[in-house]
């Protein structure tokens, strides 16, 4: 659900040619104080997308676009492989072969990035 919240969250910036995903220091924080407080199995399992607690489907749906846009600026090809291949076997099985790490990995890669 990630995998496709970020590429739908895209799309909608360029059909519209607007958008609300800004990347800072005070979003980066949020997000690294949160998924990486132990939190990360919730956006993975994509649980985030609907939970009630707090800002956590606000944080879902940013991370969403920063690893989406981190992964597609890094290797398109790649990552288009990696989200047309998550439809049918296991998402992680999908990511070590065509991304060659886990999505843990690659989550708190994105999240480590400096701005």
């Amino acid at each position: 659900l990630w995998v496709e919240e970020g590429l739908t969250q895209m799309m909608e910036e360029r059909v519209t040619g607007h958008t609300d995903f800004r990347l800072n220091a005070e979003m980066l924080r949020r997000q690294r104080e949160h998924w990486l407080d132990g939190n990360l199995e919730t956006y993975l399992s994509s649980a985030g997308f609907s939970s009630p607690h707090g800002d956590e489907q606000e944080l879902s749906y940013h991370l969403s676009q920063l690893v989406v846009r981190g992964m597609l600026s890094q290797n398109a090809p790649a990552f288009f492989a990696f989200a047309n291949a998550c439809r049918a076997r296991d998402p992680d099985d999908a990511a070590a072969q065509h991304l060659g790490a886990t999505l843990e990995d690659i989550v708190i890669r994105a999240l480590s990035r400096p701005i």
